[in-house]
């Protein structure tokens, strides 16, 4: 009879397990709802290291083309290039893609071709479109 008792029990124990852990399971799930302000601005910082980490990988690819003398990178179609005037708050970190036609689209300048051209030359474009409202901008 000791013996059935002890099956007994760890039938009763199973369930008593069961019937503790669905009630705090479900609790816990309930309280992971959506994320609230702060968990957005946490998205937003996660979201912000993660575009960061996208520009030190890109920046280290072109110190290692340049340093393989493999072909210099030419921008192309979908290309996304970060532009800042030195200077000039409002055109500091400016971002801007590369449409299909070869054009960025940038403040104050508006439509600047750099598809086809590398870095170089892209910045030499760009300088050039916004010495016509800059004095001297460094880009």
């Amino acid at each position: 009879m000791a013996h059935r008792s002890k099956v007994a029990y760890g039938k009763m124990g199973k369930l008593f397990i069961i019937f503790l852990l669905l009630p705090i399971s479900l609790l816990l799930w309930a309280c992971a709802g959506p994320p609230t302000s702060g968990g957005s601005a946490i998205t937003a910082q996660v979201a912000q290291g993660v575009k960061e980490q996208k520009k030190e990988d890109f920046n280290r690819e072109i110190v290692i083309a340049a340093k393989l003398k493999e072909p210099e990178y030419r921008l192309g179609t979908g290309d996304v290039i970060q532009v800042s005037v030195f200077g000039i708050d409002d055109l500091k970190d400016m971002e801007g893609e590369i449409n299909a036609k070869g054009f960025v689209s940038l403040p104050l300048v508006k439509d600047v071709k750099v598809g086809g051209l590398t870095l170089a030359q892209a910045e030499d474009e760009i300088t050039k479109a916004y010495k016509k409202y800059v004095i001297n901008p460094k880009v």
